[in-house]
């Protein structure tokens, strides 16, 4: 996979058990995969260019970002979930989107899972200029991409995806509460909650997969992995307040979207609540 060489990873790479773990993202689209993919190879670990699903997998290696973008299709390997991820080695890692069933319950005891997920409104505004800017999905068909970037098109761009929220999100939220599993979000990667919290998200990826936090040089590594395209990145950041709109919040409430997102820690500002801080308690997990 086209990637900048990475200047930071060989520094800590040879901190890393040799005999180490074996980590599988399972995140919500669109919430930072591939960023905490970066963040991943700053620590010294092995991208296998694995996005794993059910029952098939893709590898985007050997070609371009711009492919990998518009064409998946050209990438996927008709391939047993089990046999994908026995390709993970020791300080390998790999990506997906899988739910949290009996059967990846199973398999995720033998690797270090890492949940990552985002307010939910931020990933269908990401998602939606991540399709049109791809052309994934056969879009340029569809008529919510002839409207004006905006509100508008968000709005019908929903409308369309309204089965996201119960395919990509509902059947992952059990890995919040599974047992050795790191939930982590998008927000505090980017330093959204202060740079204090940012601090200890990375801090606790680095105990998950066996990497003593106090040994790496943190500011660096977020600034080669925040500074870097990936291959799901949109040009920018999503700004919710140039697209959401009050059809967009009816849209969101039929789609169980306020319901899903107070499960993951949002929209507790709105009922006057505070969520209940999780990553402190995570950084005290033990393998």
């Amino acid at each position: 996979m086209d990637r900048p060489s990475n200047s930071t990873s060989d520094n800590y790479s040879a901190r890393l058990d040799k005999n180490g773990p074996r980590v599988l993202v399972c995140s919500i689209p669109k919430s930072g995969t591939y960023l905490l993919g970066r963040i991943f190879e700053e620590l010294g670990l092995e991208d296998t260019c694995l996005h794993i699903s059910r029952s098939e997998s893709s590898l985007y290696q050997n070609g371009n970002l711009q492919a990998y973008r518009s064409s998946p299709e050209r990438f996927r390997v008709d391939q047993p979930f089990r046999e994908c991820v026995s390709q993970i080695c020791p300080r390998q890692f790999a990506v997906s989107h899988l739910p949290c069933d009996s059967e990846t319950k199973k398999l995720a005891t033998e690797l270090r899972v890492v949940f990552l997920h985002r307010d939910l409104r931020d990933c269908l505004i990401s998602l939606m200029r991540f399709i049109a800017d791809s052309g994934r999905d056969a879009c340029f068909g569809s008529a919510w991409i002839q409207m004006p970037d905006g509100p508008e098109r968000l709005a019908a761009f929903m409308k369309t995806y309204d089965w996201f929220c119960a395919q990509w999100v509902e059947p992952l939220l059990g890995w919040q509460k599974q047992a050795g599993v790191l939930s982590v979000s998008f927000e505090d990667l980017m330093g959204d909650n202060g740079q204090v919290q940012q601090r200890l998200c990375v801090q606790a990826l680095c105990s998950h997969v066996g990497i003593d936090p106090m040994a790496i040089d943190l500011d660096r590594i977020l600034l080669s992995a925040l500074n870097v395209s990936t291959l799901t990145w949109s040009g920018n950041r999503s700004r919710r307040d140039q697209y959401w709109s009050s059809a967009a919040e009816a849209t969101f409430k039929k789609m169980k979207g306020i319901e899903l997102n107070r499960k993951l820690g949002y929209d507790f500002r709105n009922e006057g609540l505070a969520p209940i801080p999780k990553l402190i308690k995570q950084l005290r997990f033990v393998h």
